[in-house]
């Protein structure tokens, strides 16, 4: 590293030094990092360097500056380099974060873009479950982001520390207000991150004060942002409009959360429930969706290649986790089984050396809930059969609040993702919007889209990666991840959900492709409120993501990824949904129970109005 700072003297003898360093956490220097032809790779690089050679390890937010980081050509001075993770903690690789601490918003992510952040993790990508392939991470944000899921720029670097080859790390921002803009939403709405466990997945009876225990305010740390929060949570519940399904039709961006659902279930992501996602309320809708973090868990698997023992769930094995359901209230995140490992999922056999690792059968009157048919693989039944598991249970509408909410891991579920799966027609268009993704990234024989991906980002990390492996020690093997994912967890998948959640399987959940040629019909136009009524005429839920409304004149709406209109239902288009739904809601207990699109026109005149 190579640092200078300029000093400028006037006529009068005055002194000037640049940059100013007029404070402790500013810049203190310019400056570059010199290149080392010996580690030449063909990812990014990440120079860092730091007064203590111990940062990248130190855990504690309380962190100083004193760090240099180069990216992308530019040079930042004077940041905070420390340790992040929790569960990740005992990890000899560390994930850590590299932050601007109070000079602001100064790192420039994207070489093609000027927009700024303040932060940006380094992700270790040291352990992933089943084969580590060191790569699911940024798979499956760049899955996200071709499925029309709001999602986070997220690629693979190489970094350097103190002068040193330090590994291959995923690099990726977070949530904050400028990628709430590049996602294209206000700035002004409450941002709550989920902080882990069964206190943060959206229930409603966690008041606004404890709430601040579990979740983290992001864009507004006031008590207004948890009051909100909370009223989301009784909302779900039923407490608000006299139904569930009238809430959820009013308060939630429908589209943006079937689509982020469905993304999530088709890429089979085992840690979503309680934990790792953003609720987001956009001020000018009022309406709340769901945004993904921290997805490493994606394309799980619970076994080595060709099945090796592995300190998992009995994911890819197990119908409480490979359920389209999974993350309702019958298909919860967690079992109460303590491993040698931790409290985490099966009762195991301490001999890693036994065939399967030997989960053996959780007794019931051991671990209440668990049926006595628990399967030796895993014990994954919760003490329902799979019908009734899978089944729209009765009261499905009613105020879930006389309801108790269960402790523990069998409340280790979302509430949110509960609401939506629980109403008949919110729960068609999560299945609708899956097949569709399915078609295209899955494919019947695992070599869709998702396929593609994934031999592509192997080609890319894959020297780095060995490079990585050799320098940290570890056993790991990207050639065996990559083999595991293709030819292991996307075929397996690709059965589970084209076979047993299709129709024709023995949970069919799923319905079949949809037919090409389908077309809703434009059945009422009010020129002067500026609402177009349509209907999807169909005895099926149909995905219209990307279809358009087209006046005499242009373009009017184009529908976002993951629209899907239930079975022959009329729904609204509205250049101002917020006024047709306060207009609807009056005499209807507070909410209009319709489903209401928009949020401004295009160029295209509400004459001769056709859905193409």
């Amino acid at each position: 590293m190579v640092q200078w700072y300029f000093t400028i003297r006037d006529a009068s003898g005055g002194s000037h030094r640049f940059p100013s360093f007029d404070v402790p956490w500013a810049r203190e220097y310019y400056g570059t990092f010199v290149d080392d032809s010996e580690l030449s790779t063909n990812l990014p690089v990440v120079f860092i360097d730091c007064k203590d050679d111990q940062a990248p390890f130190t855990v504690g937010k309380d962190a100083e500056p004193g760090c240099s980081v180069m990216l992308n050509g530019k040079f930042y001075d004077n940041v905070i380099v420390r340790r992040r993770g929790m569960s990740s903690i005992a990890w000899p690789k560390p994930k850590f974060k590299v932050d601007a601490g109070y000079q602001g918003r100064i790192f420039e992510l994207d070489p093609d873009s000027d927009r700024k952040v303040k932060e940006f993790g380094m992700n270790s990508e040291w352990f992933e479950p089943g084969e580590n392939s060191f790569m699911r991470e940024t798979i499956a944000w760049k899955a996200l982001d071709e499925m029309g899921v709001d999602a986070l720029d997220y690629y693979q670097t190489q970094a350097r520390f103190n002068g040193e080859y330090f590994g291959k790390f995923s690099l990726g921002e977070d949530w904050d207000t400028n990628t709430l803009q590049e996602a294209g939403y206000d700035l002004l709405g409450p941002l709550m991150k989920s902080m882990s466990g069964d206190s943060s997945n959206l229930r409603w009876d966690i008041d606004p004060w404890t709430s601040k225990y579990y979740y983290r305010a992001i864009t507004i740390d006031t008590d207004d942002a948890f009051i909100e929060l909370g009223e989301l949570a009784t909302g779900l519940a039923g407490g608000t409009c006299g139904s569930r399904s009238a809430y959820v039709y009013d308060n939630l961006d429908l589209p943006k959360v079937i689509n982020y659902m469905s993304a999530m279930t088709l890429m089979l992501n085992q840690d979503r429930c309680t934990k790792n996602f953003y609720v987001y309320k956009d001020p000018t809708t009022e309406q709340w969706s769901m945004l993904p973090w921290d997805v490493e868990a994606a394309l799980a698997t619970d076994r080595g290649l060709g099945g090796k023992p592995a300190p998992d769930y009995c994911i890819l094995d197990c119908e409480q986790w490979n359920s389209p359901l999974f993350c309702d209230k019958n298909h919860p995140q967690d079992l109460l089984v303590t491993t040698p490992w931790g409290l985490i999922t099966t009762d195991v056999n301490p001999d890693r050396a036994v065939r399967g690792r030997a989960a053996r059968q959780a007794p019931s009157t051991q671990y209440p809930g668990m049926s006595p048919g628990t399967p030796p693989n895993g014990a994954a039944a919760v003490g329902l059969d799979l019908d009734e598991r899978s089944a729209i249970l009765p009261g499905w509408d009613a105020d879930q609040r006389s309801v108790p909410i269960a402790s523990g891991v069998e409340g280790t579920y979302n509430h949110l993702i509960d609401a939506v799966l629980s109403i008949p027609t919110t729960r068609a268009m999560a299945m609708r919007r899956l097949r569709s993704l399915m078609d295209e990234f899955l494919a019947p024989d695992g070599s869709g889209r998702l396929a593609e991906l994934v031999a592509e980002e192997y080609e890319l990390i894959r020297d780095e990666a060995a490079r990585d492996t050799a320098f940290w020690g570890s056993s790991a093997s990207a050639e065996r991840g990559y083999q595991q994912l293709l030819y292991e967890q996307l075929p397996i998948r690709a059965s589970q959900l084209y076979g047993t959640y299709s129709s024709g399987g023995s949970i069919p959940l799923i319905p079949d492709s949809q037919p090409s040629d389908l077309q809703l019909e434009v059945v009422g136009v009010d020129q002067g409120a500026g609402v177009v009524q349509v209907r999807n005429p169909y005895d099926i839920a149909v995905d219209i993501s990307g279809r358009k409304l087209v006046g005499s004149n242009g373009d009017i709406f184009k529908f976002d990824s993951g629209t899907v209109v239930p079975a022959n239902m009329n729904f609204y288009v509205a250049s101002d949904p917020e006024a047709l739904r306060a207009g609807l809601a009056a005499g209807r207990g507070g909410c209009s129970g319709e489903f209401i699109l928009g949020g401004g026109f295009g160029n295209g005149e509400l004459n001769d109005v056709s859905f193409v």
